[in-house]
């Protein structure tokens, strides 16, 4: 925290590892049941060495890194780019990332990673399905043990920073690809809210979709995968 200009706190302190803890909890729960969603955010911008774009700790990565007898894969729609994340993957065997953003974040694809940039103003939606339909067969080739879904309420067309700019249709759309994809190959998921510069309202109304969308998908009999044991 200190390292981007964020005074370090108790308060800091706690509330990051409730959330950390949050990430590890949900993780072990999906395994266990199938499905978990962490309303706290991801921390997809930490690196290895330091925290990043307000990110203090990676908790994404530290699933990886708490569970390395599982394989986690990372599925980021952002929009900025799970720069940490990626270089994670790069150092941590058992962890994949794929990230769609419109805004790279140093975000470049490498080792275990995969990275697209879409703007649907420029490109289409088209573009936006296509590049969740590769990161479906990286999922059904490597069969991951558990998939956390980073849905980034950012990428909506009426925040401040979204260059992807989905409407609240596409954003719907967006969920409901990512979920129904991963009921199909019987993964295990982790749904993380993540992002969003609108108002704190705009931004709950956005992850209350998200849960609605995940809570549909549920309805119609996801097949709840069992993974390796859970320590």
């Amino acid at each position: 925290a200190s390292s981007q200009g964020i005074a370090w706190s108790p308060q800091l302190r706690d509330a990051t590892l409730a959330m950390l803890g949050g990430q590890l909890e949900a993780a072990r729960h999906a395994l266990r049941h199938g499905l978990a969603m962490n309303l706290a955010r991801g921390f997809h911008h930490a690196v290895w060495a330091r925290g990043s774009g307000f990110c203090p700790l990676n908790g994404l990565a530290l699933v990886a890194l708490r569970l390395p007898q599982h394989r986690i894969f990372v599925i980021d729609c952002d929009e900025h780019g799970g720069n940490g994340t990626e270089e994670y993957a790069a150092r941590l065997p058992n962890l994949h990332a794929a990230s769609i953003f419109g805004t790279r974040f140093g975000c470049m694809g490498g080792p275990r990673s995969l990275a697209r940039e879409v703007r649907v103003p420029r490109d289409g939606f088209q573009a936006y399905r296509a590049a969740l339909r590769d990161i479906a067969n990286l999922l059904a080739e490597q069969r991951p043990d558990l998939v956390l879904y980073q849905a980034g309420a950012d990428c909506h067309v009426d925040d401040p920073k979204s260059r992807v700019r989905l409407t609240t249709r596409r954003f719907v759309e967006r969920d409901l690809q990512v979920l129904r994809m991963l009921r199909s190959l019987d993964l295990p998921t982790v749904i993380i809210a993540a992002g969003g510069y609108q108002s704190a309202a705009a931004v709950a109304q956005l992850n209350i979709a998200t849960v609605r969308c995940a809570l549909h998908v549920q309805r119609k009999e996801w097949p709840f995968a069992r993974g390796p044991a859970v320590p």
